[in-house]
């Protein structure tokens, strides 16, 4: 019997409704909740995608990111299922951290010249940020893709 192979059940956009980190990190947060039901043998994704500005410049290194004030780097590496081939990104399973709520942290993405606009308690994405999302990735016989987030 061959094994199964790992497909992407759904996307979660974490694009809208993040907000600015006061204090010295310049960066920018976004909680949301822990997906329910999930069922067991299925995984939950952080994909963070890199916009220009990433990193060092040239879009090979990660920004400095926590979930639950736990550093990014020092979770299990995933691959993305939705991803674009090639893109630079920050690719980790979260499922065994997620809290019923929960808080990302990109840091380090803000210029003091150019501060976020909040509207309502809200700020868009630094430009160095292209996406966010989360992959619910499970086993089955059959890739599919329920389109990009």
């Amino acid at each position: 019997m061959a094994p199964e192979r790992t497909i992407l059940r759904h996307t979660i956009s974490l694009q809208p409704a993040w907000g600015v980190v006061s204090g010295g990190t310049r960066g920018v947060r976004r909680r949301f909740g822990r997906p329910p039901d999930l069922p067991p043998g299925e995984r939950l994704v952080l994909v963070v995608v890199a916009g220009p500005g990433w990193g060092d410049g040239g879009g090979s290194l990660p920004p400095a990111a926590t979930l639950n004030g736990a550093d990014l780097s020092g979770l299990p590496v995933a691959e993305s299922l939705a991803a674009p081939a090639g893109a630079a990104a920050l690719v980790r399973d979260v499922t065994d951290h997620l809290r019923p709520r929960n808080e990302l942290v990109i840091a380090g993405l803000l210029h003091a010249a150019e501060p976020p606009v909040e509207v309502r308690g809200h700020a868009p994405l630094p430009v160095a940020v292209a996406r966010v999302w989360l992959e619910v990735q499970g086993g089955g016989d059959a890739w599919a893709t329920i389109g990009h987030p």
